[in-house]
């Protein structure tokens, strides 16, 4: 889960350099399998994200001019952080 966490926090700067809806739409696909191996504990917070995403992949659609909401994502990705935190700390 730490490296799906290190991936979906860097999907703004992956985002910003005016990707076309397709390679949106591979994010898209890449969260879904996040979402399908998360712990059930995750799967809303997970959900947000890829609906962010999907809100984005349309705004793509309608204008170039779209961009990803990364305070959004940083707000969804809070408690997943928090998750991992209280899950995984001390597991060494």
């Amino acid at each position: 889960m730490a490296e799906d966490l290190l991936a979906l926090a860097l999907l703004p700067a992956s985002l910003s350099t005016g990707p076309r809806p397709e390679q949106v739409q591979a994010v898209e696909d890449e969260i879904a399998g996040m979402l399908a191996a998360a712990p059930p504990e995750l799967a809303a917070d997970l959900s947000r994200v890829q609906l962010l995403v999907d809100s984005y992949s349309e705004e793509l659609v309608d204008g170039p001019g779209a961009r990803f909401d990364g305070a959004a994502l940083d707000g969804a990705l809070a408690p997943v952080r928090d998750w991992l935190d209280g899950t995984c700390r001390g597991t060494r």
